[in-house]
């Protein structure tokens, strides 16, 4: 799940910004201490809880062999309950490979704090995305990755991030936490 975390937050980057959706009751993640199932019930439950109010960015691609690649994104709410049932056992297998020490804990934390304290994704946004990528332009995802999360990605792999990170590439369609960029 960390992988899928960082697709989803620690995976995507199209948008997570979750301060501005949760402003009196902001959600943080603090994994120190904590046992790989204590600590990916945690994660999985905040960044849940986050992506029930944040809807995620999808999107979908087609080309035809003669044509261009045409894009369409849609934001995408997720039931607390989908979202546990899908992140937290690929977050407990993923902090299952690694021996955390205090140092790498801390990164997580602050990988996942630093997704969750962007700003929810609107849809004007993602439109701006859509027709940035259907131009065949890189399009602007918006908030930076945390550099927590890319030194997260030397212990975990790219894999993870790619999880947990809203916004990826066309070729990773799905539901997303809208805004990360990879």
């Amino acid at each position: 799940m960390l992988r899928q975390l960082s697709i989803l937050v620690i995976a995507a980057s199209v948008g997570i910004h979750a301060g501005a959706c949760n402003d009196d009751n902001v959600l943080r993640v603090d994994i120190s201490g904590l046992s790989d199932q204590a600590a990916a019930d945690h994660i999985a439950d905040t960044m849940c809880k986050h992506m029930e109010v944040c809807p995620q960015a999808t999107f979908e691609c087609s080309s035809t062999p003669d044509g261009p690649t045409t894009c369409t994104g849609e934001l995408v709410s997720m039931t607390y309950n989908e979202c546990y049932q899908d992140l937290q056992p690929d977050i407990q297998e993923d902090l299952e490979q690694v021996e955390l020490t205090a140092d790498q804990e801390q990164l997580v934390n602050d990988c996942v704090n630093g997704m969750l304290a962007q700003d929810c994704m609107t849809q004007a946004e993602l439109d701006e995305i859509v027709d940035a990528m259907n131009r065949g332009e890189d399009p602007d995802w918006g908030e930076d990755y945390p550099a927590a999360c890319e030194e997260m990605d030397q212990i975990f792999g790219d894999e993870i991030n790619a999880e947990l990170q809203p916004g990826c590439p066309p070729s990773n369609a799905g539901p997303y936490p809208a805004r990360l960029s990879p």
